[in-house]
């Protein structure tokens, strides 16, 4: 059982390039995605003390994330998802993370389309 941080950095409808696809003729061209992650964690540190060290710095967040997603080609939503979740409960505040990915490419009439991930940092 998880207790859930009372907190969350979160960041909304971030737009990432990459490869991604089953087909290799999808993979072979650039794509866009639509992530939001929201990073669970206790920031009563940061918010007493004003420091941003105690938080997870939001710009970071992007940068590693877009790093992250142009980095290699993926067959599927659900591997780089799985990928960022693991980065992510890397830094040290995050407690729990929560990845959606919406994939505009594969939607036909307006809907969004795509995958969510949560995972706990074990300790």
């Amino acid at each position: 059982m998880h207790n859930d941080p009372p907190d969350a950095v979160f960041l909304e409808d971030l737009s990432v390039t990459t490869h991604i696809g089953v087909p290799d003729e999808e993979r072979a061209q650039a794509q866009e995605l639509i992530l939001s992650v929201r990073v669970g964690a206790d920031l009563r540190d940061a918010a007493a003390s004003d420091d941003v060290t105690a938080t997870l710095d939001y710009d970071r967040l992007c940068r590693d994330i877009k790093t992250l997603s142009a980095a290699r080609p993926r067959k599927l939503l659900e591997t780089l998802a799985a990928e960022i979740c693991d980065h992510v409960l890397a830094y040290p505040v995050a407690r729990r993370v929560e990845v959606r990915i919406v994939k505009p490419a594969i939607s036909t009439a307006g809907e969004r389309l795509g995958v969510a991930m949560t995972r706990f940092r074990d300790n």
